[in-house]
């Protein structure tokens, strides 16, 4: 500020001020907060976004920001972020602000919604006839000569992969269904 004013100025949204001596009086000017803190005016000092939360309000650099938000089902922030953080692929979070992802169940594989295999929100067994072990997006059909383990009584949620005995052996229905009846 400058010498002679008859009143101080409330800190503005975003920013906060400062004095030499700490004691939170006597700030000349004020200064946006930085990145992944917000200020809501008349604030000494910017808080930190919570975890689980990202900050709201601020520019293209993200200073100056004016609050917070939750983090919604498939992503996470472990605090002092301006962004949430998409779960990375085999990983999946199912409830909003939260600070990390689940790791993918084996006999589980997760989905998301772009195709990009990051930020699913829940896990699914695997269908018959395939397996994830774990951190897996997508369950794998098992291979010719084959057969999937560690499933449910129904077939579902297997877990590896066995080759076929002496006097055993695997095929693939597509391989005798007639390929009209596929569409």
């Amino acid at each position: 500020g400058s010498n002679g004013q008859s009143s101080c100025t409330t800190t503005t949204n975003g920013y906060e001020t400062s004095d030499e001596d700490g004691s939170g009086r006597g700030a000349t000017a004020q200064a946006k907060c930085g990145v992944g803190k917000y200020g809501s005016g008349a604030t000494r000092t910017c808080a930190a976004s919570s975890s689980g939360y990202r900050t709201t309000g601020e520019d293209s650099n993200n200073l100056g920001a004016t609050g917070q938000t939750i983090c919604l089902k498939g992503s996470y922030s472990t605090g002092t972020a301006p962004d949430c953080t998409l779960c990375e692929v085999g990983k999946y979070q199912g409830s909003n602000g939260q600070t990390s992802c689940a790791t993918t169940t084996n006999g589980y594989e997760t989905s998301d919604e772009d195709g990009s295999g990051r930020g699913a929100t829940a896990q699914a067994k695997c269908a018959v006839g395939t397996y994830g072990s774990g951190a897996t997006r997508t369950c794998a059909a098992s291979s010719p000569g084959y057969e999937t383990t560690g499933e449910d009584v129904n077939g579902f949620g297997a877990t590896s992969e066995k080759e076929c005995t002496k006097d055993t052996f695997s095929w693939d229905w597509r391989d005798i269904v007639h390929p009209a009846l596929l569409v």
